[in-house]
């Protein structure tokens, strides 16, 4: 695609949706192949099902010994989740891990740390304005480097099922908290998206 924002050397990069809330990464490939996330295999995993179908995309996870904190992503096969550091901490092999929204616990059999997470290398614009209402973008903060591989975004937006019979949406209705999101879940879709871009073509 050549289109200026949805190329990965542009200085901003479009989303392609409204209703954007919050960027959690952007990991690029450190190869030509599409970017790796980091991933986690547990075991011993305590919920009602034993396996990941118990456990919430969007939810915390934190290390009893490592004190690392990180978010899941999404989920893989049965066992396994994608996921996103949160502090500075790393996970160990064998650690128990805790659940924070489930309440689910279970062990770390493996780790596949990915590609990196360049989210820092990027401000984000929600794209509203007092006079239009655009899609949500990530412009790329001044001085830092202009990737070559290709990007893997993972964000969260709003959108309104479709069979719904109606709904209100007035000035207000964007400004609820993280928590408040979560609780409106069954009205207004809050879920992880995830766009990918082409690398850097050559010239």
């Amino acid at each position: 695609n050549t289109a200026y924002g949805t190329r990965v050397q542009d200085n901003e990069i479009s989303l392609n949706v409204p209703d954007v809330v919050n960027v959690h990464a952007v990991f690029e490939s450190s190869t030509n192949a599409a970017p790796t996330v980091p991933k986690i295999t547990l075991s011993s995993l305590n919920g009602p099902n034993s396996n990941n179908t118990d456990l919430i995309v969007g939810e915390i996870l934190i290390g009893s010994e490592s004190g690392a904190s990180a978010m899941v992503l999404g989920k893989t096969g049965t066992t396994e989740i994608f996921y996103v550091a949160k502090n500075t901490e790393n996970f160990i092999e064998t650690e128990e891990v805790v659940f924070q929204e489930s309440g689910v616990k279970g062990n770390i059999s493996q780790i596949d740390l990915g590609d990196a997470d360049i989210l820092r290398n990027y401000s984000f614009d929600t794209g509203q304005r007092l006079e239009y209402y655009d899609f949500g973008r990530l412009i790329r903060n001044i001085g830092s480097q202009e990737p070559s591989g290709q990007l893997r975004v993972f964000f969260d937006h709003y959108t309104i099922n479709s069979s719904d019979n109606g709904e209100i949406i007035i000035e207000h209705s964007s400004n609820f908290s993280l928590a408040e999101k979560n609780n409106n879940i069954e009205e207004r879709k809050y879920g992880s998206s995830i766009l990918s871009f082409i690398k850097k073509a050559s010239l």
